[in-house]
């Protein structure tokens, strides 16, 4: 672990993101509330299948080219991300774990805000657990991680 350590990620590519001050496409309330009214049913229906279709909807809804969610786990030595309901280009790698210093997603909750990546590669050069690929080979250029806080 100490070849880890030595080698942290190169956060001059990670930005934090004021949404705020960035251009917004232009929206479709009616679809967005129809997602909406589809996660609440969905949660109350059948509870373990709302985190599958929150994904698909964020894909369907931004035009994005993959989607997840990533759960920090309290793992030995140190805490890793595991990749969950992984849609798109990224699906090959769902249940694959990052560890926690060594990714945007660790960067994310550092900073407590959604961070945007300009060439991921460049942030992830090490991975743990299970996943272990060329960043480059999956065509992202651009990563957004947005923070999911337990109300």
């Amino acid at each position: 672990m100490e070849a880890a350590k030595a080698s942290k990620p190169d956060v001059s590519a990670v930005y934090a993101v004021d949404l705020s001050q960035r251009p917004v496409p232009q929206g479709d309330a009616a679809r967005e509330k129809a997602a909406l009214l589809q996660l609440a049913r969905r949660m109350h229906d059948a509870p373990g299948e709302m985190l599958p279709r929150f994904v698909e909807l964020a894909m369907e809804l931004t035009g994005g080219i993959s989607a997840g969610i990533s759960l920090l786990e309290q793992t030995e030595p140190s805490p890793v991300f595991r990749w969950h309901y992984l849609k798109g280009i990224l699906s090959p790698f769902n249940g694959a774990t990052t560890p926690r210093d060594f990714s945007p997603c660790g960067i994310t909750l550092d900073r407590s805000a959604t961070t945007l990546t300009i060439h991921p590669e460049r942030v992830i050069r090490q991975f743990g657990g299970t996943l272990s690929y060329d960043w480059r080979s999956t065509g992202l250029s651009v990563h957004i991680v947005m923070p999911l806080w337990p109300q």
